[in-house]
């Protein structure tokens, strides 16, 4: 394991629209694990299986297995098995394994079996099998990547984001302006009910797009059908809060309009099915934004959990002890708004449950025990907000080490500091009266394939570097991914084997490890025609999973199927 990286000190300033630059590195070195790479090159060389590439620039080889390798430039390397290499700088390798590679630029070479190349301008060479995108797969071959290459800027993609929060535009709306030379996004306008929320949000995504040397201004939408029906959006973001969410994507899809929607899909089956329905009736796939979808140490584990690694999966333990008492101080308080925290951040975990059982499978049974702790207990004579408090607290908000260590240790902008709606501020007191919200629970689910999953999920806590884990043990090994330090412990072989890999993406500082960045890399793709990993009907099969938890939670364990959410 490595060194127990310092916790962030209280009260440290870390603004959530941080611009996270590459450095040039140089270096050698030898691995072992899934290797996926965004390569800044022109590749040529033989390639056998499937393999998925992203990068620009230059590069030179045979690759063999599951390749993860982000980092522009050059680098000298030789791995065996699955290996992750993050780093912009100077690198010839070696690779054997399963792996996942993307790309924009020069490719040539000669590929056999299953090859997927994203590749832009020119691909040359002899291929054998069918050759349909970006994906990941198994490679055979080595390989030296050469030179920083010529990033070409993407056409302008007009956009649209319905709701100004600090999801739609410190996190998501951030990155697409950091991103902008690259991919081409332009944040056409903002629109939220609250006016001044979204003027100062427009003015902190222009000040993004000057530092990023883009010219461009952003508006603030009167109304929602100003802002979808703008001829110059072709993409909405719906990043409102989550009861919200329906009105905004039936609109955007009905001006014509290609639509990413913020996780949790809802806070009910009707109006999830109604967004399922919507997306039928304008005839193109929706978005969702389930970020671990994006993130690489979870994409690395459920592709390793798919090689015969571990055997077939029969368990997973999903752990999830995160403080995030912040769900008792934004509008996430009430049930009604967000669903909870088992809805918000439980959302993410039960997509994960079903991504690891795969499309073939599904859930038809779910216990769960647990609710609201006494933690939280309701004090009438507390301050109202941490601004107006000053007793010694462990939750204040924007001071939490978590707050800090996630690029929240600031209010974003003053319509913040200025509401008087409990759903409009960020900083309620955890004991202000009101909120309905579960802290915690186990929940199993039981899998028509045989597998059994199971959440521990809890909101308090303290924060720690192995804050999110994902188990999977199958009949002859089992792997362990630490969602924080991004390593894989993987036992192979009845435990004949043991190796520990490195599957962390490059920008991991970046919001949410660098999901957030990938996700704004695959909004691109997706406008250009590609499948998204997730889509609204995974949002609905995630929350058919929420709402038969918190059935059988409220009935003290009883079993819920979630196809019909009836008791068993």
């Amino acid at each position: 394991m490595p060194a127990t990286t310092p916790a962030p000190t209280p009260g440290a300033t870390i603004t959530p629209d941080q611009d996270h630059a590459r450095a040039p590195t140089h270096g050698a070195g030898t691995g072992t694990g899934p290797n996926t790479g965004l390569d800044a090159g022109t590749t040529a060389g033989a390639t056998t299986g499937p393999n998925t590439r992203q990068g620009i620039g230059t590069a030179t080889g045979t690759v063999a297995g599951a390749d993860t390798e982000p980092g522009a430039g050059t680098t000298a390397a030789t791995t065996t098995g699955l290996n992750t290499q993050p780093g912009a700088g100077t690198s010839a390798r070696t690779t054997t394994g399963p792996g996942s590679e993307l790309g924009i630029g020069a490719t040539t070479g000669a590929a056999i079996g299953t090859n997927t190349a994203s590749n832009t301008p020119t691909t040359t060479g002899a291929t054998t099998g069918p050759d349909n995108g970006p994906r990941t797969g198994r490679d055979t071959g080595t390989g030296t990547t050469t030179g920083q290459g010529t990033e070409t800027d993407q056409a302008p993609i007009g956009v649209a984001i319905i709701g100004a929060g600090e999801r739609g535009v410190y996190y998501v709306g951030s990155r697409m302006a950091e991103l902008a030379a690259e991919t081409g996004f332009r944040i056409v306008s903002v629109h939220d009910r609250l006016p001044e929320r979204a003027r100062l949000a427009a003015a902190h995504l222009d000040a993004l797009y000057a530092g990023a040397g883009v010219g461009h201004t952003v508006g603030v939408a009167p109304d929602l059908t100003a802002a979808v029906t703008d001829p110059a959006v072709q993409m909405v973001l719906v990043t409102t809060h989550t009861n919200a969410h329906l009105e905004p994507v039936r609109a955007a899809v009905r001006a014509g309009k290609r639509v990413y929607l913020d996780k949790p899909i809802s806070v009910s089956l009707a109006d999830a099915r109604a967004i399922v329905a919507a997306e039928a009736e304008g005839g193109a796939p929706i978005m969702m934004g389930f970020t671990r979808r994006y993130e690489r140490p979870w994409i690395d584990a459920i592709a390793l959990s798919r090689t015969g690694a571990t055997g077939t999966p029969r368990m997973v333990l999903l752990r999830s002890v995160i403080p995030y008492t912040r769900y008792l101080q934004l509008w996430h308080r009430t049930n009604a708004a967000s669903g909870g925290a088992i809805n918000d951040k439980g959302s993410h975990h039960f997509d994960v449950l079903n991504w690891v059982a795969g499309p073939g499978a599904r859930a038809v049974s779910v216990t769960a025990m647990g609710g609201r702790s006494s933690i939280f207990a309701p004090d009438p004579d507390a301050p109202a907000r941490c601004s107006e408090c000053d007793r010694a607290c462990p939750y204040r908000r924007h001071e939490t080490l978590i707050d800090v260590a996630e690029g929240v240790g600031r209010v974003p902008n003053d319509s913040w500091l200025d509401a008087t709606d409990p759903a409009d501020r960020n900083d309620n007191c955890v004991y202000l009266p009101g909120s309905d919200i579960d802290d915690h629970a186990v929940v199993t689910v039981q899998y028509d394939s045989g597998l059994v999953a199971c959440l521990f999920f809890t909101i308090f806590g303290p924060y720690a570097e192995d804050q999110e884990t994902l188990e999977i043990i199958g009949e002859s090994g089992r792997l362990r991914m630490e969602r924080h330090s991004g390593e894989i412990d993987l036992v192979s072989g009845h435990g004949a084997e043991r190796r520990v890999i490195p599957a962390g993406a490059d920008n991991r500082d970046s919001s949410h490890f660098g999901a957030d960045l990938e996700l704004v890399r695959t909004m691109r793709r997706f406008i250009a025609g590609e499948a998204p990993p997730a889509g609204v009907r995974d949002g609905l099969a995630s929350l058919e999973l929420v709402e038969a938890a918190r059935r059988s939670m409220a009935a003290n364990g009883r079993a819920v199927d979630p196809r019909n959410q009836e008791f068993l």
